[in-house]
């Protein structure tokens, strides 16, 4: 039990030191609630800026949003 915590600690310190390329061109997709569609937007915008990849959001709704991420 205390290798498995140790083990999956180790993996989550490791991932906090990879920096994927800024060049790597990655669509996200994501798909959920309408109240928080306009700050999805804003945030899609500075996160296209930053690192030059791309979010597609579709506002469906928070069910649409729980199915689609299954």
């Amino acid at each position: 039990m205390k290798i498995k915590i140790f083990s999956l600690m180790l993996a989550l310190l490791a991932s906090l030191f990879y920096i994927p390329s800024a060049n790597a061109g990655i669509n996200l997709k994501a798909a959920g609630s309408t109240f928080s569609a306009n700050f999805i937007e804003q945030c899609r915008i500075l996160y296209a800026k930053q690192t030059g990849n791309s979010l597609t959001y579709q506002a469906n709704g928070s069910g649409a949003g729980r199915n689609f991420f299954i």
